[in-house]
């Protein structure tokens, strides 16, 4: 019988695990609730040498007796840079192992297509996964989904903590999601390792409902248990306790030293205890190369060759790499095993992670170096891919080689297209250190730097821009300077942008015009949102006006989009509208712009602040299902901010919380923490509109901080629109009014007038009510209504004479109040006519016209119920009673019941689509689905989806 994790020699019988009983019962439970759909993670953690691959083993005995299916992996030092690599090993083999590979490839799997089948051609997908880690994650996501239809499955991955940062990123991704598949993963990790993965490590470590099972070193007792075993004979105390005090009960340090004490011929006796403590683990380490030595010649070459090359490698490789004779590498190899430096197997493996380690520290550096220069060589001849020789290539000394630059090239380039930019830039760093020829360099540096700035690396936006300026071509270093400068507008870098653009500019000349409108379209745009810059490129919307006509391209599309929003500022609505349907017209935006692109998602913003929210359901279905195809979160994200904003719009303030808190946890899966100000904005604008004001400050609080500079960006002043509102609603309208007044100077700053973009003077107005300053209300609330005239829809004008109404009082307010109702009558904004009526009830009830009033009230209530606006219903039903009235009760039922999520998985699973498929276009789980799903059929009085379709039709949803 062998400790946990000490490997026996050949010829010994299986091991069993001593003191581990309490570790596998907990193990055991985790499988035991994973097989029937409530998967778990352990998470093994402790030294080298205490045992957990032992455990892992023991895992993989359970789970294959619960019945699941078991894939395996380790990671390794080697092929840390190597992208999905563990991952890999993991799902690959399995993949074909499967009756239905079309099956397991199906909706979202498909984009994992390429780590499954390396010669897979990844059309669209690779695009999508250039940009973003996030749609091989969400691919590989569903990947593991199919398995678990076909078979509850368990992933067990042994030395976790030397895994791949993509590896590790899909674990810690699929952690947050265990509990709603049958699945089981364990990993055995060693503590204060594999640093530059601490969060991620800390993520698998910190996830909901994880095991951490941390073994203890063996007692005493157990190292007696293993003495009697290995030495024949019950040991002394004395002699028991020196080893155990040698080894500090470490069961692979307790084999090793009791296989060099068989050897040296020590009896286990208290005389020999002195012996014993000789053998410390610096001692075994030098006892594990005196025993390859004693080996015949060609064993040590023999066993370096397979260091070099890493666990699994090819014996034939290995042969040629040690530069031995077959015959004597076949001995050799036979005597490592039998000498437990090797595992017993078809390729070579080393019996223990240590005994590799030792033999690694034994190679001097540049001996090290010289092998795997050979190494890649010697793959890249027998036809490995580009990233296998690559692994090599990056431990060898630079030397200015070119064959060596093009293969870390094109290994970045099949990192980068499976959504691993991390490793394609760790390939392409180690190629700018080789260095490549002058000609080359700024390939390379444009490379490295797109990959580090697609993961927000900020050393990426320093490459791109040295690849820029070391650009000879004309043409070419223009769109690299495009490049450059939407990441530069990511990050927030709206100066360096304009400035980009405008060097790029004076470069080009006339070359090429459509690439010149290009850059100017960009500019303008980039420098228009932020209050640094925009002087600088205002003056440039008069002439990009002309440019607007001419042939059909994906530039002038984007440049309606952008005039039609300044047409909200400058010249009037009808215009916007019609520049808005030239940008729109067929064959659409979307045939010339991908559906996460700035010009879309701006076009998305436009047809809010128009008002236009039938055209923005259009729109937004059709980039969802590109989104959904190609697994762009980020780009969801973007879009579903905007849906928050129409639903608002709608007066549907409860589904634009649900829609708001939803793609809060989109972002947060892709790593955007706090989401974009907007979305926090929407958010605080969706519970204020309800009257939940101490959710809407704790929702404030939590994704955003102010107490920094604010950025000068346009998207802050909806975040302090927001907080303007929410100070008045909690009483202090002097502090409110001084946000809004601080938004005002902003955004007219950077030339934003419209109230259907930002109604920031509506606000105000009634923070100057609350503080009893009519004069000053009615003139901001008759500022706003006569450029909502110009410039909005009758959702903005109708909401400035609501405000208007309420600062002018009596006959000429309710006048007003009854402008804006039949405004806002033609207009989706049901909400905004609801607090308009319960005005107006209000105002005529305080006139003494009671009977009138209650009309409105009572329409009022109703609707101010129907849309989840407590506060308002309050009001409405306060001011009923007032006139003696009173109030009917509200029922919330059919489709009003629904939540904007319900509703929308509800349509559909109408229109035909399966869960899986509906889980994947709004990129959710399954379980989230059939939860909306079955309350939606308890709200709708249904009992399956067979009548969802006729009773949605029936009650008129859209």
């Amino acid at each position: 019988m062998e400790a946990a994790g000490a490997t026996p020699a050949a010829g010994d019988r299986s091991p069993s695990i001593l003191e581990r009983d309490s570790e596998l019962e907990r193990v055991d439970a985790l499988i035991q609730r994973s097989r029937l759909g409530h998967g778990g993670l352990a998470y093994v953690e402790g030294p080298a040498g205490l045992g957990k691959t032992a455990l892992l083993a023991g895992a993989r005995a359970k789970a294959e007796t619960a019945g699941m299916m078991v894939v395996e992996a380790r990671g390794s030092e080697l092929e840390r840079p190597f992208a999905f690599g563990v991952v890999r090993q993991l799902l690959g083999h399995a993949v074909w192992r499967g009756a239905d590979r079309a099956g397991l490839l199906s909706g979202a799997a498909a984009l994992a297509a390429p780590l499954a089948d390396p010669r897979a051609v990844a059309d669209e997908h690779q695009t999508a996964s250039a940009s973003s880690p996030w749609p091989m994650l969400h691919g590989l996501y569903w990947l593991v989904a199919n398995f678990c239809e076909e078979r509850p499955l368990a992933l067990l991955v042994d030395d976790a903590h030397l895994a791949d940062t993509s590896s590790l990123r899909f674990l810690a991704f699929l952690a947050g999601r265990l509990t709603e598949l049958p699945l089981f993963v364990a990993l055995a990790v060693r503590p204060a390792e594999g640093e530059a993965d601490g969060p991620l490590l800390g993520e698998l470590s910190s996830a909901s409902g994880v095991e951490i099972i941390r073994p203890a070193p063996l007692s005493p007792e157990a190292v007696g248990t293993l003495i009697a075993e290995r030495l024949a004979q019950p040991p002394d105390y004395q002699f028991r306790d020196a080893c155990h005090q040698a080894t500090g009960g470490n069961p692979f340090y307790v084999g090793e030293l009791l296989r060099d004490a068989a050897q040296r011929g020590l009896q286990p006796t208290a005389q020999e205890a002195a012996r014993v403590r000789e053998l410390v683990p610096p001692a075994i380490a030098r006892a594990l190369l005196v025993r390859i030595g004693s080996l015949p010649p060609a064993a040590l070459p023999l066993v370096r060759a397979c260091a070099v090359l890493g666990d699994g490698a090819r014996f034939a490789d290995c042969v040629v790499l040690a530069e031995v004779g077959a015959k004597e590498a076949v001995i050799a190899a036979d005597m490592l095993v039998k000498a437990s430096i090797l595992s017993p197997g078809p390729r070579p493996t080393f019996a223990h992670p240590i005994v590799r380690t030792v033999v690694e520290a034994d190679l001097g550096p540049y001996h090290r170096a010289a092998l795997h220069a050979r190494a890649a060589v010697l793959l890249n001849d027998g036809g490995a891919t580009a990233e296998q020789v690559a692994l090599h290539l990056a431990l060898t000394e630079p030397a200015s080689d070119s064959w060596t630059v093009e293969t870390l090239r094109a290994a970045a380039r099949a990192a980068f297209q499976t959504g691993a930019p991390v490793e394609a830039a760790g390939y392409l760093l180690r190629a700018l250190a080789e260095p490549p020829k002058a000609a080359v360099a700024p390939d390379v540096l444009f490379e490295l730097g797109s990959a580090e700035a697609s993961v927000g690396a900020e050393p990426g936006l320093g490459h791109l821009a040295q690849s820029v300026a070391t650009t000879i071509d004309p043409r070419l270093r223009a769109t690299r300077a495009l490049a450059l400068a939407q990441f530069e507008v990511l990050a927030d870098h709206f100066p360096r942008a304009v400035a980009t653009l405008g060097d790029a500019l004076g470069v080009l000349g006339e070359h090429d015009p459509e690439l010149t409108l290009a850059l100017e379209v960009t500019r303008y745009w980039a420098g228009r949102q932020d209050l640094r810059t925009y002087p600088s490129v205002a003056g440039r919307l008069g002439d990009l006006r002309l440019r607007a006509d001419g042939p059909d391209s994906a530039t002038r599309r984007e440049l309606l989009v952008y005039l039609a929003l300044e047409a909200t500022n400058t010249e009037t609505f009808a215009r916007a509208c019609d520049l808005m349907d030239r940008a729109l017209a067929a064959p659409g935006l979307l045939a010339f712009h991908s559906a996460e692109s700035v010009p879309v998602v701006t076009a998305a913003f436009a047809l809010c602040c128009l008002g236009c929210l039938d055209a923005f359901d259009a729109l937004y279905d059709e980039a969802l299902a590109d989104l959904s195809r190609r697994g762009i979160l980020l780009g969801f994200v973007a879009l579903s901010t905007f849906r928050c904003t129409a639903l608002l719009r709608r007066g549907r303030p409860v589904d634009a919380e649900a829609e708001a808190r939803g793609t809060l946890e989109a972002a947060a899966m892709a790593g955007w923490r706090y989401g974009s100000p907007a979305l926090v904005a929407f958010l605080v604008d969706a519970l204020l509109d309800q009257g939940r004001e101490k959710a809407a400050k704790a929702a404030l609080q939590e994704h955003w901080e102010f107490s920094r500079e604010l950025p000068t960006s346009f998207a802050v002043n909806l975040l302090l629109d927001a907080r303007g509102r929410l100070r008045v609603a909690q009483a202090d309208p002097r502090a409110g009014l001084d946000d809004l007044m601080l938004c005002g100077e902003r955004v007219e700053a950077l030339g934003v007038r419209c109230p259907g973009v930002i109604a920031w003077r509506s606000h105000a107005a009634l923070a100057h009510l609350a503080l009893g300053q009519r004069a000053a209300a009615r003139r901001l609330a008759e500022e706003e209504l006569a450029l909502a005239r110009r410039f909005a829809g009758p959702s903005a004008a109708g909401g400035a004479l609501s405000v208007l109404g309420l600062a002018l009082g009596s006959g000429e307010g309710i006048e007003c109040l009854r402008e804006a109702i039949a405004l806002l009558e033609t207009s989706h904004a049901r909400l905004e006519l609801a607090r308009a009526l319960v005005n107006l009830g209000a105002a005529l009830r305080r006139s003494g016209q009671r009977v009138q009033a209650r009309e409105h009230l009572h329409r009022g209530l109703e609707m101010a119920t129907l849309a989840g606006a407590g506060s308002l219903a309050a009001n409405a039903h306060e001011e009923l009673l007032a006139t003696g009235a009173r109030p009917r009760r509200v029922f919330v039922h059919g489709i009003d019941a629904l939540t904007a999520s319900e509703r929308r998985v509800a349509r559909m699973a109408a229109q035909g689509l399966a869960n899986p498929e509906i889980a994947q276009a709004l990129f959710i789980t399954r379980k989230t689905v059939e939860s909306h799903l079955a309350s939606g059929y308890r709200k709708l009085g249904i009992a399956s989806r067979a009548e969802l379709g006729k009773t949605l039709e029936g009650m008129g949803s859209s």
